[in-house]
């Protein structure tokens, strides 16, 4: 990953991996919007919904 930020995804992948988080986990897990980590929390949510009907704010 490269990015200005990535640290911040990798890291919260990480925990995701190294804890055995599941998708629901990132889902139901409150992260500070519009940052990298909240990307992967949407990324889960949009296996079940429909990633154009989501708000900005999902």
């Amino acid at each position: 990953m490269l990015a200005e930020e990535a640290g911040e995804a990798i890291y919260a992948a990480t925990l995701a991996l190294r804890f055995g988080a599941t998708r629901q986990d990132l889902v139901e897990t409150l992260a500070p919007y519009l940052t990298f980590a909240e990307g992967i929390r949407l990324a889960a949510q949009a296996v079940e919904r429909d990633p154009a009907k989501m708000s900005c704010c999902a």
